[in-house]
């Protein structure tokens, strides 16, 4: 063997005669002791901010299926004024509330018929 193979096992084992061996702390659970008041009210805490933070994306649930109802709703009338505005084409074309028009009078005269009147204010 080498030296350096003799040194490190030299190093391994305690030396028997100092006294300075680790001894292996044997570590005891805290079960049986009641958690201390801080534990306690943090625990309240973050339970209640988790309540918080639920009931708020409960409510944002909620608005947005309320604003996609009022949205299918504003769509289903938009739809109704179409058909509607459809059905009055139907019923009343142009040509037959223009040729009313003529016959009641109410001709739209031609653009050169209208004259621009200059009104000025009295001093």
């Amino acid at each position: 063997m080498t030296v350096a193979a003799d040194r490190r096992r030299a190093r391994a084992a305690p030396r028997p005669g100092t006294g300075r061996a680790r001894r292996r702390v044997s570590r005891t659970r805290t079960t049986g002791r009641a958690a201390s008041a801080v534990t306690y009210l943090g625990v309240a805490v973050v339970t209640a901010l988790l309540t918080g933070i639920v009931a708020l994306q409960i409510g944002a649930l909620r608005a947005n299926m309320d604003a996609g109802a009022i949205d299918a709703n504003r769509r289903a009338v938009l739809i109704d004024v179409v058909n509607q505005q459809a059905a009055l084409a139907r019923q009343f074309p142009r040509a037959r509330v223009d040729e009313a028009a003529r016959t009641y009078g109410m001709v739209i005269p031609s653009a050169g018929a209208y004259h621009q009147i200059v009104a000025v204010a009295a001093r």
